[in-house]
């Protein structure tokens, strides 16, 4: 009898080891973003949720030439990071469709610094 044979592994076999453990890696990159960054992107909205529930809204009659971004930039507080969140909040509690306002229309906009006075009332309970 000849002496052992000697094992010769096919071509390509490191190269499938190394896409295997590529595709481990990806994966387990993958359960990791959704495991712990995914979560903290979503505390940071809901904690914008609970801020915007601590709003105080005032009642505005809009002016002639008056647009969403103009009142925003009269009466936005520092609670909005942007003109765009303070614009979808007031649409949002005014259930409007479209960011198309009036002379004469009567929306509740959060309070900024100097309307604290004369809130109407919490975003809960204004509909």
């Amino acid at each position: 009898m000849k002496g052992a044979a000697y094992y010769h592994r096919p071509e390509g076999y490191f190269r499938g080891i190394l896409f295997i453990a590529a595709g481990i890696i990806i994966l387990f990159t993958a359960v990791l973003f959704f495991a712990v960054l995914l979560p903290s992107f979503a505390g940071q909205d809901r904690r914008a949720e609970e801020q915007r529930d601590e709003l105080a809204y005032t009642s505005y009659v809009v002016q002639e030439g008056d647009s969403l971004w103009s009142i925003a930039d009269e009466h936005m507080s520092v609670s909005f990071d942007s003109h765009n969140t303070y614009i979808e909040e007031v649409m949002r509690v005014n259930h409007m469709q479209t960011a198309q306002i009036y002379p004469g229309d009567l929306i509740a906009i959060p309070a900024g610094e100097e309307d604290s006075g004369s809130t109407l009332a919490s975003a809960g309970r204004l509909q």
